[in-house]
């Protein structure tokens, strides 16, 4: 090459490694030099191909692959929970179609029977148990969102037992098992309500999974600070390798599964969390085809319990009175009801002793109060187009009709939702299932009242 015109000399996509340049230069006369021009040349690897890229690019990939992973297990939980969401609801959905059906049976043959007494007495058991899975139903809910609050108040434990066994009865006679009960008598502190259905779920499980002719027993000790209850039964037991999941929701036992006895696998779930609420805890050994020891050991004492959760009892509140107390004739009764078959049976029987109206939602209701000016408004909560709430503080807050007093139905049974209610202005709160006497002793003591009032502030009574 002609130096004077190239100064350059390129070499392209050399690969990366060590190269050595030598150069010889001829004149024009085609003498070569003496002396060769030498230069060592390296070429490293451009950046994206050098060892801390190579890392880089495996911790991508590591991540990744990661992530993958973590996908693909949080789409096979979900996957599982929703499988178990679906097998939850269709064995409650299974259990709740068992009573209704006998119910619909019962009723059916009430017409065709003289033996009234026998089949209604079936139709109140299965209307508890009805009651029992809606009440699962709602704790389970609660307890997802950890809303379950408690009500404290002094019980007599060996009463609470003794009368969840007499619920049970016709199932231990069913199946011909023998229960011994030893429970001191110890006053305890609990919210009745939610400890008296763990024991009735303990006592149901422990019939349900076990054979004809088995047997229960249900003791209890006292120390000087906790109360342990056992629960002990010789049933199908619990496989081991399941026996860590057994307080998760919707688990159950494959050896129950397989023997086809239905249930919804939620009640050890809240009753581990009611139990823990109250400061206790419950637990239990089992043994595949030898049986079942569930244990629940409570404080004594009520110094463990926030005061807001501890209520003073008084079981006289609303005692049935005497329908023929001094209730004049006339009183009008505003019935709001969404569902027509309940609206319709309560009416009915209000309706022997008062004037009744009735409105399907809060909307209709409030037009209603306005005209007729009623002597009481009993409402369900939750309705279309206007809910129980929001009419109770349109008429509490309207002075045409803030004198009229109103009951509150509702399936909500959790404190904050009664206080609410209260709150808003309510005068009563009543909660789904009800007693009919006592809706009608409410009604007729707040009208009751009010009467009594008028009749002082009337200017006949002054004069």
């Amino acid at each position: 090459m002609n130096l004077k015109t190239v100064l350059s000399i390129v070499y392209s996509k050399l690969p990366p490694g060590k190269y050595s340049l030598d150069i010889k230069a001829t004149n024009v006369d085609g003498i070569s030099s003496i002396q060769s021009f030498h230069i060592d040349i390296i070429i490293k690897n451009p950046f994206w191909l050098s060892h801390l890229a190579f890392m880089f690019y495996v911790s991508c990939l590591e991540v990744a692959l990661s992530i993958l992973f973590f996908l693909i297990r949080k789409s096979r939980a979900i996957q599982k929970f929703n499988d178990n969401k679906i097998k939850f609801f269709t064995e409650v959905a299974h259990d709740i179609r068992t009573p209704v059906t006998l119910i619909q049976l019962l009723v059916s043959q009430l017409s065709e029977k003289n033996n009234f007494q026998n089949n209604i007495d079936l139709i109140h058991r299965n209307t508890q148990n009805l009651n029992e899975y809606v009440t699962q139903l709602l704790d389970f809910q609660k307890a997802d969102r950890g809303m379950l609050k408690l009500s404290i108040i002094k019980v007599e434990l060996k009463e609470i037992i003794h009368r969840t066994v007499a619920q049970v009865e016709p199932l231990l006679n069913k199946k011909s098992i023998d229960i011994i009960v030893s429970v001191p008598k110890v006053h305890i502190w609990i919210d009745e309500n939610k400890m008296s259905r763990i024991f009735y779920n303990l006592i149901s499980n422990a019939i349900k999974y076990s054979e004809d002719g088995g047997k229960i027993e249900i003791k209890a000790t006292k120390s000087k600070k906790e109360i342990t209850i056992d629960f002990i039964d010789n049933g199908f037991g619990i496989p081991e390798k399941e026996q860590k999941l057994i307080f998760s929701r919707f688990t159950r036992g494959t050896n129950i599964n397989n023997k086809g006895i239905s249930g919804s696998g939620i009640g050890l779930m809240i009753s581990k969390k009611i139990v823990e609420l109250h400061g206790g805890n419950i637990k239990f050994i089992s043994k595949e085809n030898l049986g079942s020891t569930f244990t629940v050991v409570l404080k004594m004492g009520s110094e463990h319990y926030n005061e807001n959760e501890i209520l003073i009892e008084n079981s006289n509140l609303f005692e049935p009175i005497s329908l023929e107390d001094s209730i004049t004739d006339n009183k009008r009764i505003l019935l709001v009801e969404d569902n027509k078959d309940l609206r319709l049976i309560i009416k009915a029987e209000l309706e022997k002793k008062y004037i009744v109206l009735d409105a399907p939602n809060g909307k209709e209701a409030l037009l209603i109060a306005l005209a007729k000016n009623p002597d009481l408004i009993i409402t369900d909560v939750m309705m279309p187009d206007m809910g129980g709430k929001e009419l109770c503080n349109i008429i509490k807050t309207n002075f045409q009709t803030s004198h009229i007093p109103i009951i509150m139905i509702s399936a909500l049974s959790g404190l904050d939702d009664k206080i609410e209610g209260l709150e808003i202005g309510a005068d009563a709160y009543l909660e789904k299932p009800f007693n009919m006497k006592i809706l009608i002793a409410m009604a007729n003591n707040l009208i009751n009242s009010r009467q009594a009032i008028n009749e002082i502030l009337s200017p006949k009574s002054k004069g």
